[in-house]
């Protein structure tokens, strides 16, 4: 019972969070900051920028053709400091999430933390993004990703779950960057520019999400992104191709269509 009213209680103060504007204020600062000998964004440009942040801090769960074009209108160093923030933020509730996952009586709040997140990467960032850019996160399934792999064409594998999570189990050669910290990787070189990248998460949206970050940088306009839809559950463990870690197969798998997938005991499904 004490686990649970903890559990609350972290909850609560995560949502409390949430909705307070100082989570966004340095990346609004960042990205006016940015500008310098480039586009100043006008009070007016904030001012709809600041709007926008405060609907999805409502946790308002539609967003109008207008709001779209709004947040396009003032370019992708602007859409980035709506992201970065976001993605901070929601790695942070990965703890939290997980708990909640082991927790059956509790997993009818994963929803309530998740959709006001997933109503504006979807309905928001991901449009506004194709809007301003003409690009999207292009979406693939396990057995693409696995011919791409088995192809020997140079792949940046990016797995942005927590540490606990790839040391489980994750698609061979994958390395670990964290969510929190892919912004940092795209800007000191640790994620390369044009060379084809594939984010992975546990279901696909965290890689989703990092996926849109990265093309809000203009040194990235000629590199593929990708997100693995489905993640490492869905759309590799499940389809029975091999797995690195704790609990991986290594390369002892028999090719796809061979066996039955193997799921090693004690893996936790679901998740974002």
């Amino acid at each position: 019972m004490k686990r649970v009213i903890a559990l609350c209680v972290v909850i609560c103060v995560m949502a409390s969070l949430s909705l307070r504007a100082e989570n966004f204020d340095y990346g609004i600062g960042s990205a006016i900051e940015n500008q310098e000998n480039k586009l100043l964004y006008s009070e007016k440009d904030i001012e709809q920028l600041k709007d926008l942040i405060e609907k999805m801090q409502a946790n308002k769960t539609i967003y109008t053709e207008k709001d779209v074009e709004q947040l396009a209108s003032l370019g992708t160093t602007a859409i980035r400091a709506l992201l970065v923030p976001t993605i901070n933020l929601f790695g942070a509730l990965q703890p939290v999430l997980q708990t909640l996952l082991t927790m059956p009586a509790m997993q009818n709040l994963i929803p309530v933390l998740i959709n006001p997140f997933e109503s504006m990467i979807y309905q928001l960032a991901a449009p506004a993004i194709r809007l301003a850019t003409g690009r999207e996160v292009i979406n693939i399934d396990g057995a693409t990703l696995y011919d791409m792999i088995q192809s020997g064409q140079e792949l940046q594998l990016i797995d942005v779950r927590t540490p606990g999570e790839w040391e489980q189990i994750r698609v061979p050669g994958a390395i670990n960057i964290p969510m929190q910290n892919v912004n940092a990787a795209l800007q000191d070189g640790t994620i390369k520019p044009g060379i084809p990248i594939v984010y992975i998460c546990q279901s696909g949206f965290r890689a989703f999400m990092t996926g849109l970050l990265t093309l809000t940088y203009d040194e990235f306009s000629n590199t593929p992104v990708y997100n693995l839809e489905g993640g490492t559950i869905g759309a590799w463990v499940e389809e029975g191709y091999p797995t690195e870690g704790e609990l991986g197969t290594g390369d002892t798998v028999n090719p796809p269509g061979e066996n039955e997938a193997y799921i090693p005991p004690g893996l936790i499904r679901g998740g974002c």
